[in-house]
C-alpha cells in the first residue's frame, strides 16, 4: 500500500558562530574590571598635573619643554601615558570579545552617578585613605571618566554589532561621518552641562543638594553618547573623524596663547567644563580609543564578512518516496 511522499531535508553544514566564546568574553571582562579603575586612576593622577602647568603656563609659547622636562614630568608622563595605553589595550581586548569593553562602559557609569549626586563624591574624597593622593580622584572633578565610561561601553555595543551584521549600506557609512560626531559632540554637551551645574556647584559653592533636572541631563547624555558611539558599526571612518576633531581641539586648549578658543566658549558652564576635560588630557585619551577602535573594527568586520563568504550554501531539499515499493493492481483493475 502506497503513502504520499514526504520531504527529507539534505544534511547541511552547522552556520559559523557569529558572537565570542565563553573563555573570551569571561577573560575579557575580567581584564576590564582590573584594568579600568587602574587605568582611570593614572589618567586622573596625570591630569592634575597637566592642568597645573597649563593653568600656571603664561601662555602664548610652548608647552612641551615643560610637560617633557618640568617638575612635573613625571606625574604627566606616568599617569596620561600609562593610563592611556591601558584605555587602548582594553579597547583592543574587542578583537576577541565585546564583553570587556561594555562590562567598562557599565562600570564607569559610577562617574555619572558621581555628576548626578555630587554629595558622593564629596564623600568619597572625605573617606579617602591618607595614603591614596587626592590627584587619583580629580579626574572626577575634571570630568575625564565621565566621558571615557559610556564611550567604550557604545563602542563594545558596536563591535558586538558589526560581528553580526558586518555589512552595511554605503548610504550609512557616508551619513555616520556627519552623525556622529555630531551626535557625540551633542552628548558631550549635555553630560559637561549636568557636570557643570552637579560637581563644580558642589565643589565651588559646597551645595551638593541633589538635583534631579542635572540627574535627568548627565543619563540622557550618557545614554546619547553611548548609543551613538554604537552606531560607528555602520560607519568605520566616523570614530576617526571625531578623533581628528578632539585632537585639534586638545590642542587649541593645551596652546591657549597660540591657537586662540572663542570667547564665548569660556564663558559658558558647560564650555568651561569642556575646556577642563581638554586641559587634563580627557581628549586625547578619547581620541586614542576612538583610533584603536577604528582599527579593531575594521578587522572585526573583516573576519566576520570571511566567515559569510565561507560558509557552504544550503542544499535544497530533495523530494524522496519513504513508501518504498508498491504491489501491481489486481488483474481487471486500473493502475
Amino acid at each position: 500500500m502506497s503513502t504520499d511522499p514526504t520531504l527529507r531535508q539534505s544534511h547541511r553544514a552547522t552556520p559559523p558562530r557569529h558572537g565570542s566564546g565563553v573563555i573570551a568574553k569571561l577573560l575579557t571582562t575580567l581584564y576590564a574590571l582590573v584594568v579600568l579603575p587602574v587605568a582611570l586612576g593614572l589618567l586622573s593622577f596625570g591630569s592634575s598635573g597637566l592642568q597645573r602647568v597649563v593653568t600656571t603656563s603664561g601662555g602664548g609659547r610652548s608647552l612641551l619643554p615643560e610637560i617633557l622636562n618640568g617638575p612635573m614630568a613625571t606625574q604627566i608622563l606616568l599617569g596620561l601615558g600609562v593610563g592611556i595605553l591601558l584605555l587602548m589595550s582594553i579597547v583592543v581586548t574587542g578583537l576577541a570579545s565585546s564583553a570587556g569593553m561594555i562590562v567598562a562602559g557599565v562600570l564607569g557609569l559610577g562617574a555619572v552617578l558621581l555628576t548626578a549626586v555630587p554629595s558622593l563624591l564629596l564623600q568619597l574624597y572625605g573617606v579617602r585613605p591618607e595614603f591614596v593622593p587626592a590627584e587619583l580622584l580629580d579626574g572626577f572633578f575634571y570630568g575625564v571618566p565621565l566621558v571615557i565610561g559610556p564611550l567604550l561601553g557604545g563602542l563594545g555595543t558596536a563591535l558586538a554589532i558589526a560581528r553580526r551584521r558586518p555589512r552595511s549600506p554605503w548610504f550609512l557609512s557616508l551619513l555616520g561621518l556627519v552623525l556622529v560626531p555630531l551626535g557625540l559632540l551633542i552628548a558631550m554637551a549635555l553630560m559637561f552641562g549636568a557636570h557643570a551645574e552637579g560637581v563644580y556647584a558642589a565643589l565651588q559653592r559646597f551645595e551638593a543638594d541633589f538635583n534631579p533636572v542635572v540627574a535627568l541631563v548627565v543619563a540622557a547624555g550618557a545614554v546619547l553618547l553611548w548609543v551613538v558611539a554604537a552606531t560607528t558599526a555602520w560607519s568605520t571612518l566616523a570614530s576617526t573623524v571625531m578623533a581628528l576633531l578632539l585632537l585639534a581641539a586638545s590642542a587649541a586648549a593645551l596652546q591657549p596663547g597660540l591657537v586662540g578658543i572663542p570667547s564665548a566658549v569660556w564663558k559658558v558652564p558647560a564650555g568651561q567644563v569642556a575646556i577642563s576635560f581638554l586641559m587634563s588630557g580627557g581628549g586625547i585619551a578619547a581620541a586614542a580609543i576612538l583610533l584603536v577602535h577604528t582599527a579593531v573594527l575594521a578587522s572585526v568586520r573583516g573576519r566576520a564578512r570571511r566567515r559569510l563568504r565561507e560558509q557552504p550554501p544550503a542544499e535544497p531539499a530533495v523530494p524522496t518516496d519513504l513508501s518504498g515499493p508498491t504491489d501491481p493492481p489486481p488483474v481487471g483493475q486500473p493502475a
